[in-house]
């Protein structure tokens, strides 16, 4: 593995740790794609498969750098 791959994974694990934006979002019922019921779910255990090589992922992956600047 990369250190890139490594401090991505890094940031994921720790970012379950906490509420995002996102988490935010889907307690108050924003977004339609997620629910309080999603978010109590995916905080307390481990992903158990990885969408990282979806391709809604790699577009996101690919655009951070250039929406970000």
């Amino acid at each position: 593995m990369s250190a890139a791959t490594l401090a991505h994974v890094a940031f994921l694990t720790a970012r379950r740790r906490y509420l995002g934006g996102t988490d935010i979002a889907a307690i108050v019922g924003v977004p339609s794609w997620a629910s309080p019921l999603s978010v109590f779910l995916d905080k307390p255990a481990p992903q158990a498969a990885d969408s990282s090589d979806s391709l809604p992922m790699r577009r996101g992956h690919a655009l951070e750098r250039f929406i970000a600047a």
